[in-house]
């Protein structure tokens, strides 16, 4: 295994029209461990920002620059109206101040000419390694609010197709289809020019800081950014993700940190570059203030998760707060990290083809990220199973070995290249794992005919049917067995109104084959009552799981309009595990943990582990990450299954820089006690192996 760079930067901007005074911070961030210095560069600053190079060069250290393109032109625009991004909704506006967005289309000729040279001009500076180009911007808001209708744009439709540009609502599937592919294709392209232009002088790392919306939360077709295809013709991306402001349905927000860490590495890929720009700030109208807490979690998280740069938010705002002092000690463990990479155990699919051309909904809770993938995600994070998303675009037999376990969250649209291969992969004993409406149109939306839930998972037929359904099992698989259901006086709390259930999400009726074996039945109160739910089945030397919807974290009960806890995430877990345990290199146990407030509550519909771990695998180095974000003082352990002819020689937790002298040796297992108090946020467990 290679070693990794972790580049950490310092993002200097300063607020009130002095940047002059930013050359006095670079010998203190030098002096800090810090390996890059980030400044922000608008066109008519070139001159200043190749002083500001040359003496960060002094220093022997990168300089990066942050840029706006569509946004940030506010001034200009004023003079050029007719340069601005038109909605669709904008259309038929005279007055160019009334206008909706006051962005510039990256599209317009001249106004992408500036932007162009101003790129090259500031790609001299020998020392200057990356540039963040086209800070968070995006072609669309809603599915009814969508850009760019501008005359260039008109004309380049026009050119290409003939005719005007589709308009929302689109009552033409084909049309939406060419629309949308279109727009992405021309998105990607205008970045691709962005870094030519930079790269004239000598090698410049073009970085998109894409909005946080278009990673986790836009659907593609409305923004026109497919980040997994747009990378593949830049170096990167980054972006923000502040968790006391930007997202409210992350619960705990602070997960939201680590969510995107995860999808931006899954988007990124190998040889490109994932980084992250932290919240460094809080203002009186976000939900919490940055505290110590803040910069371990900001500084550790990244790195943890296998990020390659990380950045705040920036330099100066956190001076002013308490966390700077932890973000910055958090460089320490830079020399662990970068000797291992994250464990890749289960792989949950980022389906592009799917929120573009079936599950439309355009942003928010009903979109195909939320209800969906981000689900499937919480299920693994809750049960301690490592994870990431994997971009349906890189659905090849290479990708996919990578993982232990790949997850497909009601993913309807499917190419053919990717059907074989996920074939393939089970065949040579991968798992794959199904939930919902699977493999039933093209990558581009059309209905398909193709055997492959019944090669894969012995599924016959399959219809959605969009609803919530409970199931219960048939037989006694552990898997249902070991569910933590409370006692009948405990469940009869409150007239039973609050007892779990088990129950799926945007579930479908399926008719299973001969050789399927069937582990749950949806039960009577549904129209798929007596279909089955839960399916295993063999194949090759591989497994598939099949769940007939969305294992949501609570379930709701229309006879009381409640929702209740949710254990299907839990038994899907436990089917997981059984299957590819033998592959987790760090396991965790005990897990989730057993806290206060669920010795107090035990059927509390809002309770939700509030620690993640995130492992880490290296040659001679294994490293487990634990989160505390809500200070609940828990317990449980953590095993680490040594390779063959390796043996661990010491434990270390890295924070408070202890050894841990109590560890279990068994074999080639190795266990230790992991105990939160109050006061804990955060411990790195370290065992070093030779």
């Amino acid at each position: 295994m290679h070693d990794r760079t972790i580049r950490r930067i310092a993002f200097l901007q300063e607020y009130s029209n002095r940047p002059g005074t930013l050359k006095d911070y670079i010998p203190e961030v030098a002096s800090k461990g810090y390996t890059a210095v980030a400044f922000e560069s608008r066109i008519g600053q070139e001159e200043f920002f190749a002083e500001l190079a040359g003496e960060v060069n002094r220093f022997g250290l990168e300089v990066m620059t942050f840029t706006g393109f569509m946004k940030y032109q506010e001034a200009y625009l004023k003079d050029h109206p007719d340069q601005r991004m038109i909605l669709n909704t904008d259309e038929d506006v005279t007055d160019q101040d009334k206008l909706t967005i006051n962005w510039g289309c990256p599209f317009n000729p001249t106004f992408r000419q500036q932007y162009m040279d101003f790129l090259r001009t500031i790609g001299q500076a020998p020392n200057l390694t990356e540039v963040w180009i086209n800070d968070e911007a995006f072609m669309g808001f809603y599915a009814d609010r969508l850009g760019c209708y501008c005359p260039s744009c008109r004309a380049a439709w026009a050119d290409e197709f003939g005719g005007e540009i589709p308009r929302p609502p689109f009552a033409d599937p084909e049309a939406k289809r060419q629309f949308t592919l279109w727009r992405i294709r021309r998105w990607n392209e205008v970045h691709a020019e962005m870094k030519v232009a930079l790269n004239e002088h000598h090698r410049v790392r073009a970085v998109h800081l894409c909005n946080a919306l278009c990673c986790i939360s836009l659907n593609p077709w409305v923004g026109a950014v497919d980040p997994a295809s747009m990378v593949e013709s830049i170096d990167g991306l980054m972006t923000d993700p502040y968790y006391t402001f930007h997202q409210t349905d992350f619960h705990p927000p602070e997960v939201y940190l680590s969510e995107i860490c995860r999808i931006l590495r899954g988007l990124c890929g190998e040889g490109k570059t994932a980084g992250l720009c932290a919240q460094g700030f809080s203002h009186a109208t976000f939900t919490h203030p940055m505290d110590e807490r803040d910069g371990w979690w900001a500084g550790v998280v990244p790195a943890a998760l296998g990020l390659d740069e990380v950045t705040a938010y920036t330099y100066l705002l956190q001076q002013i707060s308490p966390m700077q002092e932890t973000y910055e000690k958090s460089f320490d463990l830079d020399k662990y990290f970068s000797r291992t990479a994250p464990s890749d155990f289960v792989g949950i699919v980022n389906s592009v083809e799917t929120q573009c051309f079936d599950v439309d909904a355009d942003r928010g809770a009903d979109s195909w990220l939320w209800s969906r993938m981000l689900t499937l995600g919480e299920v693994a994070r809750h049960n301690a199973l490592p994870y990431g998303y994997l971009p349906s675009s890189r659905l090849t037999e290479k990708e996919l070995r990578r993982f232990a376990v790949v997850v497909l969250p009601n993913v309807s649209c499917l190419s053919a290249a990717a059907r074989d291969a996920l074939r393939n992969y089970v065949q040579s004993g991968g798992v794959l794992v199904a939930c919902g409406e699977t493999a039933t149109r093209d990558e581009t939306g059309k209905p398909l005919d193709d055997p492959f839930g019944e090669d894969i998972f012995g599924i016959k037929s399959l219809s959605p049917l969009d609803g919530s359904a409970q199931f219960a099992p048939v037989g006694d698989h552990p898997a249902f067995a070991e569910l933590p259901w409370p006692d009948e006086i405990t469940a009869e709390y409150w007239d039973g109104v609050f007892r779990p259930a088990m129950g799926l999400d945007h579930i479908v009726r399926v008719d299973p084959g001969d050789d399927a074996e069937i582990l749950a039945t949806f039960t009577e109160d549904s129209s798929a009552a007596g279909h089955p739910a839960v399916i295993t089945r063999s194949l090759g030397e591989g497994q598939a799981i099949f769940l007939a919807g969305i294992p949501t974290r609570t379930y709701y009960r229309p006879e009381f309009r409640k929702a209740v806890l949710n254990f299907a995430g839990r038994a899907l877990a436990r089917l997981i595990l059984d299957a590819a345990e033998e592959k987790l290199p760090i396991r965790t146990k005990g897990f989730p943990p057993d806290v206060p407030m669920n010795r107090i509550r035990p059927i509390d519909p809002r309770l939700m582990p509030t620690a993640e771990v995130m492992p880490c695998i290296g040659e001679d180095l294994y490293l487990a990450t634990v989160t505390s974000y809500f200070k609940e003082p828990m317990e449980f352990q953590i095993e680490a299954r040594l390779p063959e002819g390796k043996k661990c020689v010491k434990i270390r937790e890295l924070i408070s820089d202890q050894p841990i002298e109590d560890f279990r040796i068994s074999g080639n297992r190795v266990e230790i006690d992991v105990r939160f108090s109050w006061n804990d946020c955060i411990k790195v467990f370290a065992f070093f192996l030779e």
